[in-house]
């Protein structure tokens, strides 16, 4: 909610989907309420087309309620200019960015289920095209996609390029590191945005990687690949602790920083 601009008080909340309004006409498909402070409905849309009558519909419902707002949630890169001042919005990509850096935020406790729960919904959201994010290596963006990786860094550094499975979901990023043996060595430049969806066989530029790394390699395992050329040395020793304060890993399956930080860093706890 403090994403898209709306403030709630610190109280219980009770969540109803698709909640029905006193307008028999105005049916959201969700509302979050706490008794005497506010109420919030949800129209989520998985496509970019606003239907201006239910709109207006669900605006002469709130408008009449003390203390009610209306958010739309939306694949668009910015606020259509349909949605009025009086209405709050977000898109899918916002929320699926707020969760994963929920994750990163060491004052949370963190399980395996919510883990899983959190990368499922960003792969719900990229394979429906919500989250429009235009991976564009040409953008001059300083961050660094960070993977725990002893095998990976090792083809990257022997073939170029770095090969996960298919439909990984990264926010888009302009370099790339690999977690290592407690240490994080090399920077790389992702030279191509990812392509999905890659027939390692189908194509003659790894003919020499399954050759040597994957002989048994299916037609029908497809891979997400990204080009990547080494571009920085650097020595970065792992320093995260548990909280227990012995030595734990410094990510699990990815994290992000900058170009700047790793460049003065010595340890994990500087990134």
């Amino acid at each position: 909610m403090s994403i898209a601009d709306i403030n709630i008080p610190s109280s219980e909340v009770r969540i109803l989907s698709q909640a029905s309004t006193a307008d028999s006409r105005s049916k959201p498909d969700a509302l979050l309420s706490s008794s005497y402070s506010f109420r919030i409905f949800v129209e989520s849309k998985i496509s970019k087309a606003i239907n201006v009558k239910q709109l207006e519909n669900h605006l002469s419902v709130i408008n009449r309620r003390e203390n009610s707002f209306l958010l739309y949630i939306t694949p668009h890169v910015g606020k259509p200019e349909v949605l009025e001042n009086s209405v709050a919005w977000i898109n899918w990509k916002s929320i699926a960015t707020a969760f994963e850096e929920y994750l990163e935020n060491e004052i949370y406790q963190k399980t395996e289920l919510l883990e899983f729960l959190i990368v499922e919904f960003r792969k719900l959201v990229d394979n429906l095209g919500l989250a429009d994010s235009g991976w564009n290596v040409s953008n001059s963006n300083e961050q660094v996609l960070i993977v725990p990786a002893s095998w990976a860094e090792r083809i990257a550094l022997k073939y170029g390029y770095y090969i996960c499975q298919n439909n990984r979901s990264f926010r888009p990023s302009k370099y790339i590191a690999f977690y290592n043996n407690q240490k994080i060595k090399h920077v790389f430049e992702i030279k191509e945005s990812p392509k999905n969806d890659v027939c390692l066989s189908g194509e003659n530029r790894f003919k020499e990687y399954i050759s040597n790394e994957e002989p048994n390699y299916l037609e029908h395992d497809l891979r997400k690949v990204i080009l990547v050329k080494k571009t920085l040395d650097v020595n970065i020793e792992n320093d995260k602790r548990d909280k227990n304060g012995k030595i734990c890993a410094y990510v699990q399956m990815q994290t992000y920083s900058e170009l700047s930080k790793l460049k003065q860093a010595s340890y994990t706890s500087e990134l």
